[in-house]
């Protein structure tokens, strides 16, 4: 606990003392995204803050460089914790919340829908996320944005997503609702990039609701 409490304090120096990420980075025009409010440092990472669910104060911070490399400052927390992606400075109006894995699929998701967006980091905290947002808003309405690891054994984003969805009574979409995703191409911020964005607004038209025995 007080080496999560000492990284916290470093990343919210790093996210102070950053600038706001420029349309140009490397990474943004690779993925054909905006910034979002994201910052970076002089170095050229882009950084994304972790916030903590229970206080609203930032634990950590993922770094992602302009080669698209991502790594977490080490010692930081990272369970349960997110980041979030809407339009305005005010309050957003949460009737209807998406979360995704990571900030591409995410802002894919926003700048196609226009959808309070939650980036939860990864497939494996997608649950403790969601479960979150659930306990907030019990009347919102939740889509998972899942990723389809078609190619990974288990495919993870596909499980852990759509047990998110079970847990918290929401809707899952899938980035190819047709169940035939290209090779190599496993999110939505895949299916911006070779479809467009109509396209992801179709497929988050399509979410349904799940349970164990399926759709």
């Amino acid at each position: 606990q007080a080496r999560q409490q000492d990284t916290a304090k470093v990343a919210i120096t790093i996210w102070e003392n950053a600038k706001p990420a420029s349309s140009d980075h490397p990474y943004l025009v690779k993925k054909h995204i905006k910034p979002n409010g994201l910052r970076q440092d002089d170095q050229g990472n882009l950084i994304v803050p972790l916030k903590n669910p229970s206080n609203g104060d930032i634990d950590s911070i993922q770094t992602i460089g302009p080669d698209g490399r991502k790594s977490f400052l080490a010692g930081g927390r990272k369970q349960g914790n997110f980041w979030q992606i809407y339009d305005g400075d005010d309050l957003p109006k949460m009737d209807v919340i998406a979360i995704a894995e990571g900030v591409a699929t995410a802002a894919s998701v926003f700048e196609a829908t226009g959808h309070y967006t939650v980036i939860a980091f990864d497939a494996g905290n997608l649950l403790s996320v969601a479960s979150t947002m659930r306990q907030r808003l019990p009347k919102a309405r939740i889509i998972i944005a899942a990723d389809d690891d078609h190619q990974t054994e288990g495919n993870p984003g596909m499980s852990k997503a759509k047990e998110a969805a079970i847990a918290v009574n929401g809707l899952l979409a899938v980035p190819w609702p047709d169940g035939s995703p290209p090779a190599g191409q496993t999110d939505f911020n895949d299916l911006m990039v070779s479809k467009g964005v109509a396209a992801v607004q179709e497929a988050i038209k399509a979410a349904q609701y799940v349970s164990n025995d399926g759709p």
